[in-house]
């Protein structure tokens, strides 16, 4: 997490430190496979590493997705889609972190492309991805509780069983939460 506040735009919410936020651990199997397509079931967890975080509450849970994956192969294009539930346990609202309301479960869903670039032996990726409240409490999912952003990657593969990847991404839809930008760095290894 980096921040830069301009404290000169009235009242606003800032973290007290930057840093790593949290450490997400996944699985992925195919439920079925051919050639050129597929579907996968996806599970992972998020663990918070942000000391009373306004958007989890004090003493939150760990958060669990499960999600549902499709992908299509075109030659060196691929094209993928998943549905999913987030599942949360927010703890108690920070009384100092007002009107922040920490998050509570959602539908999440995403579209992605990736295209093979042989000269780099790297695959360049792009997602469009967002989340929506279950429950919409007082209109809370038009805009606080949804969001949407949009990423893009490379992503390279040293053996047929580790790759690893490096991108960034902005919101497309701003909402509670919503980055500006963000980049993320990742290491796959698949059985």
């Amino acid at each position: 997490l980096y921040q830069k506040v301009n404290y000169s735009d009235g009242p606003h919410g800032q973290f007290n430190q930057t840093g790593n936020t949290e450490v997400r651990v996944a699985a992925k199997y195919r439920l079925w496979a051919e050639e050129s397509h597929g579907i996968a079931l996806v599970t992972s967890v998020n663990l918070n590493r942000i000391q009373d975080n306004p958007y989890t509450g004090v003493d939150s849970k760990p958060i669990y997705n499960i999600e549902l994956a499709a992908d299509q192969h075109f030659g060196p294009l691929a094209l993928g889609a998943n549905i999913g539930y987030r599942h949360r346990t927010p703890g108690d609202a920070i009384a100092s972190a007002a009107p922040i309301v920490p998050m509570k479960s959602q539908y999440i869903g995403s579209l992605a492309a990736s295209y093979y670039v042989s000269p780099l032996d790297s695959k360049i990726i792009c997602e469009i991805y967002g989340s929506r409240p279950v429950v919409d409490e007082q209109n809370y999912a038009s805009r606080m509780g949804s969001s949407t952003e949009a990423l893009l990657g490379i992503k390279y593969d040293i053996n047929s069983n580790v790759s690893t990847h490096v991108g960034g991404g902005s919101e497309v839809g701003h909402g509670q939460s919503s980055a500006a930008w963000r980049s993320y760095v990742g290491m796959n290894y698949a059985f």
